[in-house]
């Protein structure tokens, strides 16, 4: 018997599209509850179409079918709206009298994949407009005997619609079908994100910048939706149409991608085939696109919206098997934007790790990232920028369990504080031109033996002059490496960096301008002593968002601004990828705040720590990657000490 939940609302309405009409029922059940909200589902992703593409008539898809597009030549191609990159639909300034012009749309090939079939289902995309009307995607059309589903904004509303053969009377269709409500009306001109999952279990439910809209449960008695048919995806409006006797319904706006996700909850990837271990490695410049630097790697300023690939396996010590590598990555701003990091040869993700708001800041971040096409990894910016990077480590395949390499994460830790009374480790200020050496092992949870290197967030703050720290074992002279840049008098900043540790115990830390330096231990790296375990095999992962607080930006978790002195619970194992078990995760925190202000990141169910993993001076948006051990059922808590929207990308997670 299927397992059926029915809506709480008792309404029942009807709504008449064009000649279509169709009914949104809902039977009132007083169980089980129903003001809960639903959150969405990972499934397996079929197409996804990033429509980024610049010139030429092809849309690509990034899935695992290679279902490539068509893109009809009145599209605007590698149009540029609020930092996102999309296809621009046109207007359509009146009626046209004759046939549908393809030319306005982009298609993509059918496929049984593109089918909902029996399976659960999702379509996903992120979208702008300030028009009343339009079709956006669909996969059939309403005469289809084969069923069809179609997304469809009238009057500014989002409406999700599946129609599918019912097979209990050869003659008759179901229909069924989720839509806005007027104040969630989605024609403001800005960027949301529209989800529809077709859950075999349940019914359909429409979520809007990932927060619930509308759902509607199967009836106890209506067969399950069964689309087969062998139809285009067609986004920009019907496929087929001839305006003289029904409205090809145009989109008039901009899309940043459409993807299909389709089957089960998604799988994880397989521990044993996609495991590795970490081999940290002492700084190494590995490329420098600035002139006149030795570093290999392509030279010169990466413009605004471009991007570049970066050879990684055979230099700097990486071996041609890495798996993924370890880049303190760096960003010297010629302008406003972002960075992203990704491995070459597959799309470029939704995902940032390093933001610059103003011309002339340098900023670096930690960037795990697996090793891509050729042994590259393609770094993009959204404003000019040079960009250098320094290796930290690799990762090597693993399928077992492993002594050496193993990343075991914990809740943060001080390891030192050099600011007078406040806490371990050597005090007074470090001048500039000096280092110094700071104990390690048998401190603030690393073991005294064991160890071949510390994961700590290191922090310069109440800085005299503009400089660099550089971390590293110092057992070696002083690396051409910086891993932590500061701007200006009195900043505060802080990097997540890999640090191996030398053979007595202690790191090096050397500043070239006078500052205060303090650091936190979130975990460490096992060495060929410790004892076999899988534990702490880290499996990495095509970068992804993980959450986002903000209401009108895509993304799962909590949204809302975070209030100054509260803290947010994130569920993070089964998100993005993420095993449901994971111990641990490697991802970007980010925080856009108002005012001089702090984000710490601790594991669910343990008690909030007196540390930091982001820290903004004043307005901005900063950026700081975290190797973070999760709690509670695999979640994660962050607070804010000021009002801020949060939000994370994913690159990999560790094994418990």
């Amino acid at each position: 018997m299927r397992n059926v939940r029915r809506i709480a609302s008792g309404a029942v309405s009807t709504i008449v599209l064009g000649a279509s009409t169709f009914t949104l029922s809902a039977i009132t059940d007083p169980s089980p509850p129903t003001a809960e909200a639903a959150a969405p589902i990972p499934l397996a992703v079929a197409a996804r179409w990033e429509m980024n593409e610049s010139g030429g008539s092809t849309m690509r898809d990034s899935g695992p079918y290679s279902l490539h597009g068509d893109v009809g030549s009145a599209v605007q191609m590698d149009t540029v709206v609020d930092g996102a990159t999309g296809y621009r639909f046109p207007r359509v300034a009146a009626p046209i009298e004759e046939p549908y012009e393809p030319e306005r749309l982009a298609t993509a090939p059918h496929d049984a994949q593109l089918n909902p079939g029996t399976s659960d289902y999702a379509i996903e995309f992120r979208y702008r407009t300030d028009r009343s009307f339009g079709n956006v995607v669909q996969k059939g059309q309403s005469t289809d005997a084969d069923g069809m589903w179609k997304f469809e904004q009238a009057n500014g509303r989002m409406l999700c619609l599946f129609r599918w053969p019912d097979p209990t009377n050869p003659s008759s269709t179901v229909q069924r079908g989720v839509r806005a409500s007027a104040d969630r009306a989605t024609n403001d001109g800005r960027w949301h994100t529209i989800r529809c999952e077709l859950r075999r279990d349940f019914g359909l439910i429409l979520f809007i910048d990932g927060v619930e809209a509308d759902r509607i449960a199967w009836d106890s008695d209506q067969p399950l939706p069964r689309i087969t048919n062998d139809k285009v995806v067609s986004i920009g409006g019907k496929s087929n149409c001839n305006q003289r006797t029904v409205s090809c319904d145009y989109f008039d706006g901009d899309i940043d991608y459409v993807r299909i996700e389709k089957g089960a909850v998604a799988s994880q990837p397989t521990p044993t085939a996609a495991s590795t271990r970490f081999v940290p490695l002492t700084p190494t410049r590995i490329f420098d696109t600035r002139a006149g630097e030795t570093a290999p790697g392509p030279k010169g300023v990466v413009s605004g919206g471009a991007s570049i690939d970066v050879g990684v396996r055979g230099v700097g010590g990486v071996p041609d098997d890495a798996e993924a590598v370890a880049i303190n990555l760096t960003a010297v701003g010629l302008e406003p934007g972002f960075v992203t990091a990704w491995p070459t040869g597959t799309a470029r993700p939704l995902a940032s790790n390093i933001n610059l708001t103003r011309p002339g800041q340098v900023r670096a971040s930690l960037v795990i990232v697996p090793v891509g096409a050729d042994g590259r990894v393609s770094l993009y910016t959204l404003g000019s920028a040079h960009l250098l990077g320094d290796i930290a480590g690799y990762f090597l395949h693993q399928p077992d369990s492993a002594r050496a390499g193993r990343i075991i994460t914990q809740p943060p830790q001080r390891l030192f504080d050099t600011r007078p009374g406040a806490g371990p480790g050597p005090t007074g200020t470090v001048t500039a031109d000096t280092a110094i050496d700071v104990d390690v092992l048998g401190r603030a949870g690393v073991p005294d033996a064991g160890v071949d290197a510390v994961v700590i967030n290191l922090t310069a703050t109440a800085a005299r002059a503009p400089g660099f720290v550089t971390a590293w074992s110092g057992a070696t002279a002083r690396p051409t490496a910086s891993s932590v840049n500061i701007n200006g008098v009195g900043e505060t900043v802080p990097n997540q960096i890999i640090v191996p540790i030398h053979p007595d115990g202690t790191i090096r830390l050397y500043t070239s301008t006078t500052t205060e330096l303090l650091a936190d231990v979130t975990g460490y790296v096992t060495d060929a002593t410790a004892s076999p375990a899988m534990t702490g095999l880290f499996v990495p992962l095509q970068p992804a968002r993980l959450f986002d607080t903000r209401p009108d930006q895509p993304g799962p978790g909590p949204k809302g601004t975070v209030a100054a002195g509260t803290a947010i619970t994130v569920g993070v194992g089964g998100v993005a990828g993420v095993a449901a078990d994971a111990g641990g995760v490697v991802a970007t925190i980010t925080m856009i705040g108002t005012t001089p202000s702090y984000t710490t990141a601790w594991p669910t169910g343990a008690r909030r720590p007196t540390t930091s993993i982001v820290n903004v001076d004043g307005p901005d948006t900063r950026a700081n990657s975290g190797i973070l051990a999760l709690g509670t059922n695999g979640r994660l808590d962050l607070y804010s000490s000021g009002n801020a929207h949060l939000l994370a990308d994913v690159t990999g997670y560790l094994l418990p």
